[in-house]
């Protein structure tokens, strides 16, 4: 099968199962994926290009892994490897000092509950006043949440304080 930079993880776990354990090479958390709600729910909405930003890897480690599996990429995609790999997520220098109302939410429990913590984030969100700031922790940045975020006039960053563990703050722009 042929595919892009654009091409989502549930097309390429329909096409090869073999595609989950691929991906969990590179980071253990891609491994959730093997529950069957977790991967309804969170497979359509990463692509390539999104897996190996939460996957903390270059995109060309990721096609190397799907290659291995019997993927094929498109031109297109190897042209862009290094222009891709380059814009991970959007860091700033510790804005989360500057922030004392930050409303926390932890979703590893949800995660490992099997239950995706979408809709309590995004319950969360609308919940923020002007001067606060949400901080999730995950064990994995979360690259697809970060551009609906994004899209919807919030400003975001990442800190990893240590090994397994990502900070991501949203503040209203």
């Amino acid at each position: 099968m042929k595919i892009n930079k654009k091409t989502r993880i549930s097309t390429l776990i329909k096409e090869n199962e073999k595609t989950i354990e691929a991906i969990g090479s590179i980071n253990k958390n891609f491994l959730k994926l093997k529950s069957p709600i977790l991967r309804k729910v969170l497979a359509p909405r990463v692509n390539i290009a999104d897996a190996a930003k939460v996957g903390g890897v270059t995109l060309e480690v990721l096609v190397t892994k799907l290659e291995n599996i019997g993927f094929e990429f498109e031109n297109e995609l190897k042209k862009t490897l290094q222009e891709s790999t380059k814009k991970i997520v959007k860091k700033s220098t510790s804005p989360s000092m500057n922030n004392i109302n930050i409303i926390l939410l932890d979703v590893r429990p949800i995660l490992d509950s099997g239950k995706d913590p979408f809709g309590i984030i995004m319950k969360a969100i609308k919940k923020l006043k002007d001067n606060e700031t949400l901080q999730i922790i995950n064990s994995f940045a979360p690259t697809p949440l970060i551009r609906k975020l994004q899209e919807k006039g919030y400003d975001s960053w990442s800190e990893h304080p240590k090994e397994g563990v990502v900070y991501t703050f949203f503040k209203k722009q």
